[in-house]
């Protein structure tokens, strides 16, 4: 394992590995940003583009843990380097095939773009200063609002000139230059030699919860509370998503509104959820404990839905408010769980984070269809008591685990 950075190029590590992941969104979600373009062009159907989307999803879902697992003796720079070139290759490869190679070249892309935040953790986890892995662990997560923000912005420029391959071709074009940027820069940062008095400094930090330790199975991991983080994550991902992706529809139904209005309402939240990282942080520095933690963000994410159920979902204002106050705690605690909590475990938070999150798409999968069909076989009442009974248990489940913590706590002293 390389030593850590030198504190002076902390920052630029962050930097590098903030734009490099953030620029990773332009080759995942530009497919969906140019659906439209591509069913009016006839160069697929909208069946088929869902199932494309699906494959890449469940691809990104099912790869992530194996592929933190595999690539643990690679070097994690190289991997995100590697990983964006292959999926520079897919993008640019896929406006030039049939419909049915489309499948396996975004299946493929799935997969490479799985490997890419187990790397991710790796590089900041091993390579930062001790004292700055969590401050860049919260910076980190901003990405997915910023990443998606530039998906459109890019897609939209490229679909202005008529031509869809180029919502394709652009990314590519992009992401290839962003790995070998990446790969430089990375050169640059280990510049210094071994014997340089800062690389002395840094290498002799005391062992630390993130430095890399020899490989330890993954039966190690199965412990009770770990199968409840597991719990918790598929509850987040189900939450998140769920909420993200059906608010419009809701406010539509509810308050007769455009659906272009609706569209324009549930930007609040992304915009929103760029504090949750930042809250998360301040939650766990106030709390201390994980648990103690997760069960307090998980009762203000409860409050706010519940607040729903009552006169208050009469008004569009307050409704905005409600959801916009869930959507943010619960970014604190996906924070929390994919990026704090693995922290804890020595030597393999790069692991533990890829299985964390790969049980949060569980729930974001589940959740896309469950909502749809509890709206319409029981009316938005009964998706508001779904949330708040999800929620109820997640908080409870964490009351539960930080109370069996202080027990066990006492019974050592």
């Amino acid at each position: 394992m390389k030593p850590r950075v030198p504190e002076r190029r902390a920052g630029a590590l962050v930097a590098c590995v903030w734009l490099v992941y953030m620029v990773s969104y332009l080759g995942r979600y530009n497919f969906g940003a140019a659906i439209g373009a591509m069913v009016d062009a006839g160069a697929l159907s909208r069946s088929d583009a869902g199932v494309i989307t699906s494959l890449f999803f469940f691809a990104y879902m099912v790869c992530q843990s194996p592929s933190a697992f595999v690539l643990r003796q690679f070097d994690p720079a190289r991997v995100i380097g590697f990983g964006l070139a292959l999926s520079a290759a897919a993008n640019a490869a896929l406006p030039f095939c049939p419909v049915p190679l489309v499948r396996l070249v975004w299946l493929i892309n799935g997969g490479v773009q799985s490997a890419l935040w187990p790397a991710t953790v790796r590089v900041l986890t091993e390579r930062l200063p001790e004292s700055r892995v969590m401050r860049a662990m919260t910076v980190i997560n901003t990405t997915t609002t910023v990443g998606t923000a530039l998906v459109y912005l890019v897609s939209a420029a490229c679909l202005k000139w008529g031509v869809w391959r180029y919502a394709f071709l652009a990314p590519a074009a992009i992401l290839f230059a962003a790995a070998l940027a990446w790969l430089y820069a990375m050169r640059c940062i280990d510049g210094e030699p071994p014997d340089h008095p800062e690389h002395q400094d840094a290498a002799a930090e005391p062992p630390s919860l993130t430095s890399r330790k020899p490989f330890a199975p993954v039966a190690g991991l199965i412990t009770l509370p770990f199968l409840a983080m597991l719990l918790l994550a598929v509850v987040n991902g189900f939450i998140r998503d769920g909420v993200t992706t059906w608010l419009p529809t809701y406010v539509q139904d509810n308050f007769q509104i455009s659906s272009a209005a609706a569209v324009f309402l549930s930007v609040i939240i992304p915009a929103a959820q760029t504090v949750g990282p930042f809250l998360a942080q301040r939650t766990y520095a106030v709390l201390k404990t994980h648990s103690v933690a997760c069960a307090a963000l998980y009762a203000a994410a409860f409050l706010s839905v519940l607040a729903l159920a009552f006169p208050a979902n009469r008004n569009l204002a307050a409704v905005c408010v409600c959801f916009t106050v869930c959507a943010v705690m619960i970014t604190a605690l996906n924070t929390a769980l994919v990026c704090f909590y693995p922290m804890e475990f020595k030597g393999r938070a790069a692991q533990v984070s890829s299985v964390v999150n790969t049980f949060v798409y569980v729930g974001s999968i589940a959740a896309t269809g469950a909502f749809g069909f509890l709206a319409d076989r029981e009316g938005w009442r009964s998706v508001v008591m779904l949330l708040c009974a999800a929620i109820g248990a997640a908080c409870l489940t964490c009351v539960v685990m930080a109370l069996a913590a202080r027990s066990k706590a006492g019974r050592r002293v």
